[in-house]
């Protein structure tokens, strides 16, 4: 059904009710155009260059010896993860790559949800491990990492 052109009488009040002297597909229109151009800035910082982004989750725990940190890591292959251990931190970084199939053709998406590229996680630990006997495992998606804590030296508070 197209739109009425409908004609109002002019009052004191602009603000788009009728007695603005506006026709109602003009509100409507422009209701359209602005709810539109708010989409676009919302899909500008959310999902920059059209690229979504993501951030891998991670679990921590901490018992008397040890830090355990489980981090989801779907679709990445372990050869495309770093893992850098300093007495209080923990880094992991890496990359998850999609938009290419198996026999290495460009994918052209009708919808893009999972997030791709490059990712990192800095984690600082209260107490200071032993880099030389972390160990780590991925397995199903998630990767677990093991860090001993040096035996006799404080932790801080944090």
């Amino acid at each position: 059904m197209p739109y009425r052109l409908e004609r109002y009488e002019r009052s004191g009040n602009s603000r788009g009710s009728p007695a603005s002297g506006r026709p109602r597909w003009m509100r409507v229109r422009c209701y359209s155009y602005h709810r539109e151009v708010s989409r676009l800035f919302d899909d500008m910082i959310h999902e920059p260059w059209g690229r979504v982004e993501w951030r891998a989750d991670v679990d921590v725990s901490e018992n008397d010896d040890r830090f355990e940190i489980r981090m989801d890591l779907p679709g990445v292959p372990e050869g495309a993860i770093d893992i850098h251990v300093s007495q209080y931190r923990l880094t992991v970084s890496g990359r998850r790559l999609t938009g290419v199939d198996a026999s290495g053709d460009t994918l052209q998406f009708r919808v893009r949800e999972r997030g791709y590229g490059e990712f990192g996680r800095a984690i600082e630990l209260s107490h200071p491990v032993d880099p030389e006997r972390v160990t780590h495992d991925l397995k199903d998606g998630v990767l677990t990492v093991i860090l001993p804590k040096c035996k006799g030296e404080e932790g801080t508070d944090g």
